[in-house]
């Protein structure tokens, strides 16, 4: 699997989780693991009962392990990781909000690099020992979410999120077991 780009929640779903994002209490951080400058709020288990979490377990046919809420706002990002691939099977990462002036902040991925011949007549020079990345994770891949997109992937997709310098964006993060 690479990512698929999906419409999971309704618009009453997504009011519904709007209004438990600004109901919690989001933590600032200098680095969260792989993530800089971003603001964290965890979902308490007792919400995962609400019908939009439901319909995620449902999507995914697997458990979740945990949901949280990142703010991302100037100067935020999350380097190129992969995530905690000893417990979360799958993740989903939803767009819940973001302002009308948000410059940066799109998720990023790796996707793979297909085998392609090399025609005759184009030279190619590589580091000393390389050979062809064919088949590996190294195209730089822009993915951007409209509000209430979501982005589903699962753990052995390297991401990240660019840089934001401008604006602020919200995003629902769901992992799920193995």
């Amino acid at each position: 699997m690479t990512y698929e780009k999906k419409k999971i929640f309704t618009a009453d779903d997504l009011r519904v989780i709007k209004e438990l994002s600004d109901s919690l209490e989001f933590e600032t951080w200098h680095q969260h693991y792989n993530l800089f400058d971003t603001s964290r709020a965890h979902i308490p288990t007792k919400y995962w009962s609400e019908e939009p979490f439901i319909k995620l377990e449902e999507y995914v046919g697997k458990k979740a392990y945990t949901h949280y809420f990142l703010k991302y706002e100037v100067g935020s990002f999350a380097r190129m990781h992969k995530d905690n691939v000893d417990k979360v099977g799958q993740t989903i990462v939803t767009h819940i909000d973001s302002s009308p002036d948000l410059h940066g902040g799109d998720s990023v991925i790796f996707g793979r690099y297909a085998k392609k011949v090399r025609p005759s007549h184009l030279p190619a020079k590589r580091v000393k020992g390389e050979k062809g990345q064919y088949n590996e994770q190294i195209i730089p891949i822009t993915i951007r979410a409209e509000n209430g997109e979501s982005i589903v992937y699962d753990t052995s997709m390297q991401h990240g999120v660019s840089l934001v310098e401008r604006g602020i964006r919200i995003v629902l993060i769901s992992w799920f077991q193995k």
